[in-house]
């Protein structure tokens, strides 16, 4: 399992490799639920920018995929294959 605090608001994210979900607490530890659930396959990392939105390493798909603070998927930033914006 691999943690994440975002210092604007205090949130914290337990990325879930196994589970293929993030879990997301409050600053209290108060769990407020898991995100990412049937988007994500197999997350390796995520960060948090200043506006909330979670960059997630989707190692499972290949790809790293954009959430909004809520859980909802925004959009593919990386995909896999070798060519320009692609991973491998």
């Amino acid at each position: 399992m691999f943690i994440i605090k975002n210092i604007n608001g205090g949130q914290i994210y337990a990325v879930d490799l196994y589970g293929s979900i993030i879990q997301k607490y409050a600053a209290d530890d108060t769990l407020i639920g898991p995100i990412g659930g049937g988007i994500l396959y197999r997350p390796t990392g995520a960060a948090v920018d200043r506006n909330g939105f979670i960059y997630v390493s989707d190692f499972g798909n290949n790809r790293i995929v954009v959430l909004d603070s809520t859980g909802n998927y925004v959009t593919t930033i990386a995909n896999g294959g070798g060519g320009n914006g692609q991973v491998q």
